[in-house]
């Protein structure tokens, strides 16, 4: 093990896979009414922010399923829970899947440009909403939209540039028609007409990206091979 830093820990997150804080989906079901009552402002759930270029009037559009995420192994479905049946339902139904999109380098380049240099050279008005390395998210609950044909086909939850691909790359949800390995699609970065005083005035901006498996990387299982290989 080597010691590398808080900054570079939630990066490894991307690499293999895991979706470290997706919005919990608990805002609209009656059944939960009582449990957001007693919720007050020093809970995570009621003091959060919602983040990103996302816009939608329905909550539940941020939420994701375990299914969609990769997390069916996890389930045990010969006991009884709530919200089983749903989740069965979910599971044979399935129309979103998890993935990894790879930013193009060029466009990362330009938006942190813009974001520092000024926009009308950059092709906008505004400059681009700032690209913090190595996590580039400004609220608790990151929910970037992905788009194909101008027409949105998934939602990027959590983003990180990988030290180790000299990319950033994005863990999303995207629909299965355009899931597959390859596919280019196109991530919207910024807040459009964000009210929320952290954000300042920017240009919402299109960077390209591109579909690859989730997780990012091959696991790497550790034999006493492996482990000669590494000293």
């Amino acid at each position: 093990m080597r010691k590398v830093g808080a900054l570079a820990y939630p990066t490894n997150a991307q690499e293999s896979g895991w979706m470290p804080n997706p919005l919990p989906a608990i805002y609209t079901d009656p059944a939960l009414a009582e449990y957001r009552q007693w919720l007050n402002g020093r809970f995570l759930e009621s003091s959060a922010s919602l983040a990103g270029s996302m816009v939608s009037d329905r909550i539940e559009d941020y939420y994701v399923d375990p299914i969609e995420i990769g997390y069916g192994g996890l389930i045990d479905w010969s006991r009884d829970f709530i919200g089983r049946d749903a989740l069965r339902g979910r599971a044979d139904r399935q129309t979103r899947t998890k993935v990894t999109l790879e930013w193009d380098d060029g466009d990362v380049a330009d938006t942190i440009a813009s974001s520092l240099f000024g926009g009308e050279q950059f092709g906008g008005e505004h400059r681009a909403r700032y690209l913090a390395l190595p996590i580039p998210v400004y609220g608790t609950y990151q929910a970037d939209a992905v788009l194909a044909g101008g027409q949105r086909v998934g939602v990027a939850q959590w983003s990180s540039f990988s030290a180790n691909s000299g990319h950033l790359i994005s863990t999303a949800v995207v629909d299965l028609d355009h899931a597959t390995p390859g596919t280019e699609l196109t991530l919207l970065w910024g807040e459009p007409d964000s009210r929320r005083r952290i954000v300042d005035a920017h240009d919402v901006r299109e960077i390209r990206v591109t579909v690859a498996p989730s997780p990012y990387f091959d696991k790497v299982v550790k034999t006493d091979q492996a482990a000669v290989d590494l000293r």
